[in-house]
This record gives C-alpha cells, structure tokens and sequence, in this order.
C-alpha cells in the first residue's frame, strides 16, 4: 500500500537560508493563503492519522510478526517507522543508522521530551534506535512524525510523503 501526501508542519520551524547582511523583510500570507495553508496542514496531519490507524487494525502474523507502518519523505532516504497491529501497542522506532551525525545529535536532544528513549550504550549486535511504545496514541505518533522529519532530519514541513505497509 503506498500513497503520497504532504507532511503535516506540526510545529513552527524556523530556517536560516544563509548569511546576509540585512534579513528580508518577513512577508506575510495573504487570508486566503493562510487557510488554503491550514487546510493542507490538516488534511496532511489527517492523512498520517488514516495511515496509522490502518496499521493499528492490521492483524499480526505469528511468523512474520506485527505490522509495520514506514513513512518515507518523497526523494529521500528520510524515514520515521512505527509497528503495532491489532490488539498490539504502537511503537515508535527509529534505527540509529539511518541517520547522520547531526541528525542523531538532535534526536537525542530532542526525542526524550517526546517520550522517546534513547539507548545509553551502543547495542552489541548493532541494532541501536530510538523508540517508544505509544500504546495507542495515535495523536502522539502523528506529532512524533513531524517532530523527525522536520526538527531531526531539517526537512521542508511541506514534504511529500510516501506511505508502506508492510
């Protein structure tokens, strides 16, 4: 299953473009651009909340094991995952691997206050992520998407997202 979709800015993120000696002057959205701005972020938003609550209902295979939900940035290899399935709990997870320096630097200063635990240790085996059970908190999820994408990996909140089931 994979559908695209634009990524929910679900927070206010700020970024510099460069060096200049004066700052452009802000501009401001017209009122019809401010709620056609609105609207996408919350049919965005929405459309990871139908994707996860998909995953939720997918049963478990008892040899493959539970579900899994990938959310990919469209033109990336920029992800966020979650497993759960039904009668099972959300989880977050997030393989250290998969991102730079940088990027695992502002995970693991950032992830914690969204109740994401960080591995103390590198895991022998070489398996380290970030993770979290999120029980069935869809909503934390759909947060826990945009605070990756756009605070972690330095994304534009309006990047397209590719969804895969597995």
């Amino acid at each position: 299953m994979r559908h695209i979709v634009g990524l929910a800015g679900l927070g206010v993120v700020m970024l510099t473009l460069g060096c200049r000696e004066t700052p452009p002057a802000p501009v401001e959205p017209t009122a019809s651009e401010s709620a056609a701005g609105e609207a996408s972020m919350s049919d965005q938003a929405e459309a990871v909340r139908r994707e996860l609550r998909a995953l939720m209902e997918r049963p478990g295979d008892p040899l493959e094991g539970m579900p899994f939900l990938i959310i990919t940035a469209r033109g990336t290899d920029k992800f966020v995952q979650f497993s759960g399935g039904a009668g099972e709990d959300l989880v977050f997870d997030l393989p250290l691997v998969a991102l730079t320096d940088d990027e695992a630097e502002r995970a693991r200063q950032i992830l914690p206050a969204h109740g994401v635990s960080v591995p103390a240790e590198s895991d022998p085996d070489g398996v380290d992520a970030l993770s979290a059970n999120l029980g069935g908190d869809i909503e934390a999820a759909v947060g826990l998407v945009g605070v990756v994408l756009v605070e972690v990996y330095g994304l534009d909140p309006a990047v397209g997202l590719e969804f895969q089931g597995l």
